[in-house]
């Protein structure tokens, strides 16, 4: 019984695996920083093809406004209003970030 078990439980984590998930965006980009922000998670953001994104997370070292940096990130299915604005911004997860150069 045991045995079943096990086979179903690894059947079961296989099936919920995605291998259809979105491959990793990436692209240079500029670090902005938003003076009006006054939500958490908002005063550094991210431009990158004519668009601005709010990362989940931006290491201190990145924070630096107009800092060229090349990013690999996710595009998520989220999104955040920053300073006031009634526009939604859409969020990423950084999988990596560097600078640029």
């Amino acid at each position: 019984m045991k045995k079943y078990l096990s086979c179903f439980l690894l059947l079961g984590f296989c099936w919920s695996c995605n291998d259809d998930a979105e491959p990793l965006w990436e692209t240079t980009a500029l670090v902005v920083e938003n003076t009006a922000a006054t939500e958490a998670g908002c005063q550094w953001l991210i431009e990158a093809d004519g668009e601005i994104f709010r990362p989940s997370h931006l290491n201190i070292q990145y924070r630096r406004p107009q800092f060229e940096v090349f990013i690999k990130a996710e595009i998520l299915t989220t999104e955040s209003i920053c300073g006031g604005n009634s526009v939604p911004i859409r969020d990423i997860r950084l999988e990596q970030i560097s600078p640029a150069n």
